[in-house]
């Protein structure tokens, strides 16, 4: 009997490769949005109104940094300074500091520098003094920055708060040279809590830092007097704004 060859025919696997196709169709969807959600956590992480807010508040005023510099026998470098605050905690849902660094980049100079704070030294907090890690979780970057601005008249121009998983990460990166960034990029940002930067700001700091000389193995301590104040006259010479 003939059959025209344009009628379909039936076929015994058509209902398993229909089941097939409709799996393979809802995996990629599945990942599409997993991929789609985690894209948009991390982005909302960067470019932060609440941090840049926080930044804001922080100012330094030329007559208190004049002062600093007189009472200190230093001299205000005038050079083009850009600090970026990095506050360390253990989880993104963490308000304990286990770290604060702060990475100097001197566009005058040509040079960058990566300071370490310790969480423990006390900086003077309205009528008294309060250590870094408290003013973190008391106050938050906010409570941090300004404190940090007005005892050693260095204004914090960006910041981020990293994970402890998300700092080692960057130093790893940071060992291996400015070229490694851009290859680390989403395991970097995953690692970032908030930034007032975006992830182009971001590589962009990390890379001119890197390529001013910051290195892993070369982090410098703020020093802490007797009684454990930070030594802000010589944070403000680390970071280049004192001479």
């Amino acid at each position: 009997m003939y059959e025209r060859p344009d009628v379909p025919k039936d076929n015994p696997n058509r209902n398993k490769i229909a089941v097939v196709v409709i799996m393979l169709v809802a995996v990629g969807l599945f990942v599409l949005g997993s991929t789609l959600w985690r894209l948009a956590n991390v982005h909302s992480a960067l470019g932060s109104g609440e941090v840049e807010r926080a930044l804001a508040a922080a100012t330094v005023s030329d007559e208190a940094a004049q002062q600093l510099a007189d009472a200190a026998g230093a001299t205000r470098t005038g050079d083009d300074v850009e600090c970026v605050l990095f506050a360390i905690v253990a989880s993104k849902d963490s308000s304990e500091l286990s770290g604060l660094c702060v990475a100097s980049i001197d566009g005058t100079q040509g040079t960058a520098r990566l300071i370490r704070l310790r969480t423990d030294a006390l900086v003077a907090a309205g009528d008294a003094s309060s250590s870094l890690a408290q003013l973190y979780a008391d106050k938050g970057l906010a409570g941090l920055a300004s404190a940090l601005a007005s005892a050693s008249s260095v204004p914090m121009d960006h910041a981020v708060i990293m994970t402890q998983e998300g700092w080692d990460t960057f130093l790893e990166v940071a060992a291996q040279g400015s070229s490694a960034l851009k290859r680390s990029a989403t395991k970097l940002m995953d690692g970032i809590v908030k930034s007032d930067l975006d992830a182009a700001g971001l590589l962009d700091v990390a890379q001119r830092a890197l390529s001013m000389g910051v290195s892993a193995d070369d982090i410098t301590d703020a020093g802490v007097a007797d009684d454990q104040t930070l030594d802000v006259v010589g944070l403000a010479r680390l970071v280049g704004v004192l001479a």
